[in-house]
């Protein structure tokens, strides 16, 4: 991903103020416009979760531009899980404004809203709920509303979600040795199956090397060998109309005593529930 950056602090006049950037070269600008006061500061060897005082400057004419105080943020352990700084400069909107101009004007791109917290979700640090947490502590206008935000912030509700989850997971698991719910539907066009073999030999392209049919053939072949179908297993598919009557053979092939039922799924596909009774 790209190096992001953008004033963290509200807009207006305040004693002070935060330019935060994040990403891979985030240190690289970094050192473009940030002189240590401690002529010996490597900072590429900045430990994480330090700060060091110097100036920000116009990397161009180094004319100082604050007195300011940086915090440094080693990947993975930061917000976003990615190399991270923040620049605590003096508020105020031209000061803040002129950092963030240096920043950019050295490598850095203008984040968009909200997307610090992006990053944290998409990297896998904090789940949808603990995101949604955080714009709700942001937003909140009572106590008791900012109390249930740190709450779902700190994972609660992902908490009780995840558990739900474990126990119907559980719960199919005592029924049933095997579920495969939704394989990836892989259409029998592949790069394997030429256009001469699909209008001429169409039961051949199906069963080609990586079709829909070949996957959930190997799926049962694994079944079989291993012996892990030894009481009513359901395995769901997901197949297109061509597929009807090669699936029910092969599974006929395997597991002779299978029980097919169909059922109907939306957008003209159809999803085959295969009740094995062993």
């Amino acid at each position: 991903m790209s190096t992001i950056a953008a004033i963290a602090t509200a807009t207006g006049t305040g004693g002070i103020g935060i330019i935060r950037m994040s990403g891979e070269k985030c240190f690289d600008v970094l050192k473009k416009i940030f002189i240590p006061a401690d002529k010996k500061c490597d900072i590429d060897k900045v430990k994480g979760y330090t700060m060091k005082y110097g100036y920000i400057i116009n990397a161009q004419t180094n004319e100082k531009i604050d007195e300011v105080l940086v915090s440094f943020f080693r990947a993975p352990k930061s917000y976003t899980t990615e190399n991270m700084c923040e620049i605590n400069s003096h508020g105020g909107t031209v000061v803040e404004r002129r950092i963030l101009e240096q920043c950019l004007a050295n490598g850095a791109e203008l984040a968009e809203p909200g997307e610090f917290t992006k990053r944290a979700f998409l990297n896998g640090r904090i789940d949808l709920c603990e995101a949604e947490g955080i714009i709700d502590l942001i937003n909140s206008k009572t106590e008791s509303e900012a109390k249930a935000s740190i709450k779902q912030l700190e994972g609660n509700l992902s908490k009780t979600l995840n558990q739900i989850k474990r126990d119907i997971l559980n719960n199919v698991a005592g029924k049933y040795d095997v579920l495969i719910s939704n394989p990836p539907y892989i259409p029998y066009d592949s790069k394997n199956v030429t256009p001469e073999v699909r209008k001429n030999e169409p039961k051949k392209a199906l069963y080609a090397k990586n079709s829909g049919l070949y996957f959930y053939q190997e799926i049962l072949k694994e079944a079989k060998a291993k012996n892990i179908l030894k009481k009513k297993n359901i395995i769901a598919f997901e197949i297109g109309e061509n597929m009807n009557e090669p699936l029910e053979i092969l599974t006929k092939k395997y597991f002779p005593a299978a029980t097919i039922i169909k059922e109907n799924d939306l957008n003209n596909w159809n999803r085959y529930f295969f009740i094995l009774n062993l």
